[in-house]
């Protein structure tokens, strides 16, 4: 069950890195047209991957905090659009499903907010690499004690709760931004900064290239960090990027491998607003198992002993696993009906 879990997060992971990479070749393409979004690929990868074997911890996070930055070119866009917010707080709280051809598949929306990588939160940039496994007489490794009660989490919340508030702003927002030429279908960053242009005028370009770049930059190392990182706790590897390269060899090469398939996924000529669209939408997909196997060990004492769930959030857990169900199933039909 927990390889079979795995091995769903790592496929997911390095897809969605995969189109992360792509999406920041497109915003460098957008800023630089002369410079040819196939020709970045490779020196992304290899400039993400290097940076993070080689340089330290704390230069990692002081960077990755400034990144987050760019998380606000996604809400920026929404307020430049001038959209009725009585229809956004109706759409917001009121599913709509309309049985067309070209209406979003209903499984991608609620897989943009909810990555498999949530499932796993180390969190895979902190690591706990330097725990090392207690020792019976014998030399064979012993089983660890039971983790301390977390600590309560800071005022106003990290990472983890603050990606889906952003994640209600995806660009470009409803309704679909209209081409000169009356074309609503966006194919490329340079078109969907073009259709936003009569909105934000001529920094268009510049806000959505930032939260291209910004957010790929930030979300590749979580992504392919945490398929690295849950590999390599369960086979009892060193790992985490407070580790020196040296101590967690094997965990950093899992990493670059990792990140060398992403980056084998763009040369199959996939477009990258189509690949991060369609990778929401395997996260959809990949996401009502993921909940169950999560639910199962959360309500299991021998596992979790007296910090299991309460009934309350027993029953928020399965609702949500049936929404995102439901959800995944509503998709995989309206696509073989069009």
């Amino acid at each position: 069950m927990l390889w079979s879990a795995l091995s769903l997060l790592l496929i997911a992971n390095i897809i969605n890195a995969g189109a992360d990479i792509g999406a920041i070749a497109a915003g460098v393409h957008l800023l630089a047209p002369q410079i040819s979004e196939i020709w970045m690929i490779l020196p992304i990868t290899i400039v993400l991957t290097a940076s993070l074997i080689f340089l330290s911890y704390k230069t990692i996070a002081n960077v990755f905090k400034w990144l987050t930055l760019s998380l606000f070119a996604y809400v920026a866009t929404a307020f430049f659009c001038h959209l009725d917010a009585a229809i956004v707080l109706k759409d917001t709280l009121v599913p709509n499903f309309a049985p067309a051809r070209g209406f979003p598949p209903p499984g991608g929306p609620p897989g943009a907010p909810t990555p498999p990588f949530f499932f796993f939160l180390g969190p895979p940039l902190a690591g706990r690499g330097k725990k090392k496994r207690r020792q019976t007489k014998k030399g064979t490794p012993a089983r660890p004690p039971p983790p301390p009660p977390p600590p309560p989490p800071a005022r106003g919340g990290g990472p983890g709760p603050f990606s889906p508030r952003v994640a209600f702003f995806p660009p470009p927002p409803p309704p679909p931004p209209q081409l000169a030429d009356g074309n609503v279908h966006i194919e490329s960053a340079s078109q969907a900064a073009k259709a936003l242009e009569p909105l934000l005028g001529s920094g268009a370009e510049i806000l959505f290239a930032a939260g291209f770049i910004g957010t790929g930059f930030l979300a590749i190392p979580v992504l392919i960090g945490s398929s690295s990182y849950a590999i390599a706790e369960a086979l009892g590897w060193p790992c985490g990027f407070s580790e020196q390269w040296w101590k967690a060899k094997r965990f950093y090469s899992l990493f670059a491998i990792s990140a060398f398939f992403a980056m084998t996924f763009n040369y199959l000529k996939i477009n990258a607003m189509d690949a991060l669209y369609w990778t929401a939408i395997l996260n959809g997909v990949l996401a009502p198992p993921l909940l169950l196997l999560v639910m199962l060990i959360s309500q299991n004492k021998k596992i979790m002993g007296e910090r299991i769930n309460s009934p309350l959030v027993s029953l928020g857990g399965w609702l949500a696993t049936l929404v995102m169900a439901i959800a995944a199933v509503a998709m995989a039909l309206s696509l073989v009906k069009h």
